[in-house]
């Protein structure tokens, strides 16, 4: 049994070194309905990222670059999320 939820931590994970995975990027991403989410990304190039679809389109509706974040290079982050 679980005893709290309440963790952001990925279970399992485990702490790792900064610029230990430089190729990890995590988008904020605001949709322009007001809803906001935060996605995984891998640099594959010095201005690529490569996300899932599902990350920049929610049912029909998708995001436009003004409305999408990147950040890279954190050792930790907090994000705050307006539905959260």
């Amino acid at each position: 049994m679980v005893d709290s939820i309440s963790s952001n931590r990925i279970v399992g994970g485990a702490e790792t070194q900064p610029n230990e995975f430089p190729w990890q990027a995590l988008l904020q991403v605001e949709m322009q309905s007001g809803n906001a989410y935060a996605c995984g990304g891998t640099l594959i190039a010095d201005r690529w990222i490569l996300t899932a679809a599902r990350c920049l389109v929610v049912g029909r509706q998708a995001c436009t670059l003004p409305f999408v974040a990147v950040l890279h290079g954190f050792k930790k982050l907090s994000l705050h999320l307006p539905h959260q």
